[in-house]
């Protein structure tokens, strides 16, 4: 039941990712979280939002922890994990997960 919980939260927190609102996005995925803290997209946005509003400490965290959890996670292979993003949305999660510090 908490997947099921916390897919909403992270459906809303991509939404607004996509939006260009990144500070909500993050908020809504960091809900998510805190149902399931192993939650990858979650974290991703969490990661991506965070550096996108200049929170570079929370991004880096949320790299930290992403590594831990998927250590073969690369802006190389963003389109692996996260497949229906357009390219301009692509560049933009990129742009925040390079400058969050995720290796290329």
């Amino acid at each position: 039941m908490a997947v099921v919980i916390a897919t909403v939260p992270v459906s809303y927190a991509w939404a607004l990712f996509l939006a260009g609102r990144y500070a909500e996005a993050v908020s809504r995925a960091q809900a998510a979280l805190r149902q399931q803290p192993d939650y990858l997209s979650a974290l991703r946005i969490v990661a991506a939002g965070s550096a996108l509003t200049d929170r570079l400490t929370d991004a880096r965290k949320a790299i930290a922890l992403l590594h831990e959890l998927d250590p073969e996670f690369r802006i190389s292979n963003i389109e692996d994990r996260d497949p229906l993003l357009r390219p301009e949305n692509l560049a933009k999660f990129a742009e925040g997960l390079r400058k969050a510090g995720l290796p290329e």
